[in-house]
């Protein structure tokens, strides 16, 4: 059995400890306001101190109170200056990167930080960073949130298609270990097999243009429908799951319209159909795939069905 060398191991160990520090940062600092920290860590050691003295009997004078304190005050000052450099440098990043044009230029380092800084923005509040050449199983980032933890594959690659054997590889890693999903990003595109293979699973493909989008705070640009001529668009569509007419509905929260059946023993919702059959991505940017009706009825339905149950119609010209 080989054995790791006394340099290889104390390495292993340095970079063990600087990733739990990394992750400790990530997770208590970044976003928590100034006054949280330095009033957390300026009671807590204190408190840490006092509680030691009573489990191990322990006399310290009445100033070494006042010392613990005034470290921790400190410890939590540094601690968000850490953590505001951070965010500062991130938000930098990402502003320079609105457009794909832009993404292709930053180098494969600067690329992992600006898609963690668009996880961030797009509702994952712990980001940590897995990059670099100590990547764990290829991972360059984990996204935790929404009851998510997702493991993120960053490609930066301008040239080059992402085949299907990078895809698998990333399922396999999501299946080991204890993650909801996989996502893949890359700068260029992905082969019609490895979206083939990704379609049904736990994985989401995001190329360049998507990417482009969703860092500048958009899941997909709006796709437009086309409405068969002679038809009114209240009375067009039929429910795939009963065959009652649908009607056009909107959102109360957000404004957005979308189609509801009337029918109580039924009450399906779908959003407006996709103007072509390739790529067909839900509003949360999950693949779709078409899916049937026990009456045999056609809709798009999220490949990330259960956790997403987001559905669109079939147009008639596709049906």
């Amino acid at each position: 059995m080989s054995r790791l060398s006394p340099v290889m191991a104390s390495g292993s160990r340095r970079a063990n400890l600087t990733r739990w520090i990394d992750d400790y940062i990530e997770e208590v600092a970044v976003g928590t306001p100034w006054w949280v920290l330095v009033g957390g860590f300026g009671v807590g050691m204190p408190l840490a101190e006092g509680l030691a003295a009573l489990v191990f009997r322990i006399r310290y004078q009445s100033g070494t109170y006042v010392i613990a304190l005034l470290v921790g005050v400190a410890f939590g000052f540094g601690l968000r200056l850490i953590a505001r450099e951070r965010e500062r440098y991130r938000a930098e990043a990402l502003d320079r990167s609105g457009d794909l044009e832009a993404l292709r230029k930053l180098g494969w380092r600067e690329f992992e930080i600006v898609v963690g800084e668009a996880l961030r923005r797009n509702g994952f509040p712990v980001v940590k960073e897995r990059g670099g050449f100590r990547a764990d199983g290829g991972i360059d980032l984990i996204a935790e949130g929404h009851r998510k933890r997702i493991a993120v594959q960053c490609k930066h690659w301008r040239a080059w298609t992402v085949s299907a054997s990078r895809v698998r590889e990333l399922y396999g890693t999501v299946k080991g270990g204890s993650f909801t999903e996989g996502w893949l990003v890359t700068c260029g595109s992905f082969t019609s097999v490895a979206r083939s293979w990704a379609g049904g699973k736990e994985l989401r493909l995001m190329d360049g243009k998507e990417l482009a989008a969703y860092v500048s705070g958009v899941e997909l640009p709006a796709m437009e429908v086309t409405v068969p001529a002679g038809r009114q668009a209240e009375t067009e569509w039929k429910c795939p799951n009963c065959g009652a007419a649908l009607q056009r509905l909107k959102n109360s929260k957000d404004g957005s319209q979308f189609w509801g059946c009337p029918s109580q023993a039924c009450g399906w919702t779908f959003n407006d159909p996709p103007a072509s059959r390739e790529r067909v991505f839900c509003d949360r940017g999950h693949p779709m795939v078409e899916r049937r009706t026990k009456r045999g009825g056609s809709f798009w339905g999220c490949s990330m069905y259960p956790s997403c149950q987001r559905k669109r119609l079939i147009a008639m010209m596709f049906a």
